[in-house]
């Protein structure tokens, strides 16, 4: 499944924009600020539902303005998809396909298949366990429906119990009959979380080595391990005996919202340890892990998206990381870069075909072709 067009209505710095793209590779230049990555976070948009890059819908809402309305037109070379996703400030997001209104955003996720790799994915490293269980559940949700489900579930009673115990903690009086019927229903959808999240690790992690290993030119042993609760002891064991602390601090310490995925190099944590050159070849491996799975379980190829690249990476990662992508097994690609003959020289130069557009004040300027024959 291809990108084929995409329209902008309002959305963050585009007025109003109807873009076409290339089947292949697709090159987005201009100065920072001009509107590049927004491109790209509308295209999750319509994969995801949900921005990447911003964490609330109103925010992408260009100043001044009530509404945004993002449309694309998918192609799998025989059936088209036509996806719009519409936010009204103050009022609910809305997503359609060919025209049906889906009830729930969650019963569209997976359709298209994306991932994205962009100077932010640091956090994988640097932040606190959330940015890796937010990894693991972008990727998981993008082809486990029972998944979904149990993490949507999971997060709606564990805000009803933080809830009542942060009234608890306040000193309100407490009915242990209720909080025990919460945790027999998280119960159920912890255990597939859990299980779920170990197994996807342990398939990253295959992919993950083998692509380090080449990436980096076998220099040092990387491995990726599942961190959880669960290991010891259910979760119903778990939050009895966690109970007092829960109570005295107002929110769950127990359950599967704490896991962590650990990341390691030569038998130490990564961000303790790790060079500048070794973390940007640890993330682009796992990226590339990502898209790998994705792969494999959805039986297509996912659109993948390159924020600012050469940001991050230095040009021996770039120039293995575009060789990779050369290969038919890879299918749509969007690049973003401020240099506007960077990556249009290296892709011709491997005689690979694509577009480039030119943006600036979140308009497109300037679109070229590039072709080999």
């Amino acid at each position: 499944m291809f990108l084929q067009s995409l329209k902008l209505t309002q959305f963050r710095n585009y007025k109003e924009e109807k873009i076409d793209f290339h089947p292949a590779f697709n090159t987005i230049t201009g100065l920072n600020g001009m509107g590049k990555t927004n491109i790209l976070d509308a295209i999750f948009y319509l994969s995801m539902g949900k921005g990447y890059f911003t964490g609330l819908d109103r925010y992408s809402v260009q100043h001044t303005e009530e509404f945004f309305r993002i449309q694309g037109i998918f192609s799998d070379g025989t059936n088209t998809l036509d996806v719009v996703v519409k936010y009204k400030a103050g009022g609910k997001k809305e997503l359609e396909v060919n025209g049906v209104l889906m009830e729930r955003l969650s019963d569209h996720v997976g359709r298209i298949p994306c991932v994205i790799f962009a100077p932010e994915d640091i956090t994988l490293l640097q932040e606190t366990s959330e940015a890796r269980r937010n990894f693991l559940n972008h990727t998981l949700v993008q082809f486990d429906t029972e998944y979904l489900n149990a993490i949507i579930i999971y997060n709606k009673l564990l805000t009803s119990r933080n809830s009542y115990l942060k009234q608890m903690a306040s000193g309100h009086s407490y009915n242990d009959l209720y909080l025990e019927s919460l945790h027999e229903q998280m119960a159920s959808p912890c255990r597939i979380i859990y299980e779920k999240r170990k197994l996807v690790v342990y398939e990253l992690n295959i992919l993950f080595e083998n692509l380090y290993k080449v990436i980096s030119g076998n220099k040092e042993v990387c491995t990726l391990l599942y961190k959880s609760q669960l290991e010891k002891e259910d979760p119903l064991l778990l939050w009895k005996d966690s109970m007092a602390a829960d109570k005295m601090l107002g929110r769950t310490t127990a359950g599967v919202h704490k896991d962590d995925m650990l990341l390691w190099m030569n038998g130490k944590p990564l961000k303790n340890f790790g060079s500048q050159g070794q973390i940007k070849s640890y993330i682009l491996a796992l990226k590339l892990a990502q898209y790998r799975l994705l792969e494999t379980t959805k039986k297509s190829k996912p659109i993948i998206m390159l924020d600012d690249i050469f940001d991050k990476l230095d040009e021996k990662r770039v120039n293995y990381l575009l060789e990779l992508m050369a290969e038919d097994s890879f299918g749509q690609v969007f690049i973003t870069d401020t240099d506007v003959k960077r990556v249009p020289s290296i892709l011709q130069n491997k005689k690979l075909e694509g577009k480039q557009l030119l943006v600036s004040n979140g308009s497109i300027e300037n679109v070229f072709d590039y072709t080999h024959s």
